[in-house]
């Protein structure tokens, strides 16, 4: 299963998979501002915070807290698997751990061994290039001997 930073949620807008109840703080128990639809935008991530049962006691839940304000107030919705639209997130540049790892390495990998890995790439091309400069300096160095041993041919002798 891929691995998210809840960090990297913030600033991006969740939409809503199932039908999701806003609430006033992050209680199940809390204020019901609005439910949004499935499918529909819930808002954009301002912070996420520990979610907490009806005593008050954290209860090991995130929520997320929105940006906009519903009839005045700070909404806030659960974080549940399947409930938001991993798809829409990543078009907005959210990335796995394992992507943010591997884009790291990449940064910090040295030139000849970026370039090694795009060439490893782009080996049949460049191959089909190689082969092709070959050809011409060939055909170019042949012409050039062919015109040179015409001239001589035909040059007067003193």
């Amino acid at each position: 299963m891929a691995t998210y930073s809840a960090a990297d949620v913030i600033g991006k807008d969740l939409f809503a998979k199932v039908n999701i109840n806003v609430r006033s703080n992050s209680t199940t128990n809390s204020t019901k501002l609005q439910t949004i639809k499935s499918g529909a935008r819930v808002g954009r991530v301002y912070s996420y915070v520990k979610g907490y049962d009806e005593k008050g006691v954290a209860d090991g839940s995130l929520w997320w807290m929105l940006e906009e304000k519903f009839n005045g107030v700070t909404g806030f919705v659960k974080h549940q698997q399947g409930w938001y639209d991993v798809k829409s997130l990543k078009e907005q540049g959210l990335q796995t751990q394992d992507e943010k790892d591997a884009e790291k390495a990449a940064e910090d990998m040295p030139w000849y061994e970026k370039l090694a890995n795009e060439l490893k790439k782009d080996v049949g091309k460049v191959l089909l290039i190689g082969a092709g400069v070959y050809i011409v300096v060939q055909l170019g160095t042949h012409a050039i001997d062919t015109r040179a041993s015409r001239s001589t041919k035909t040059q007067p002798t003193q």
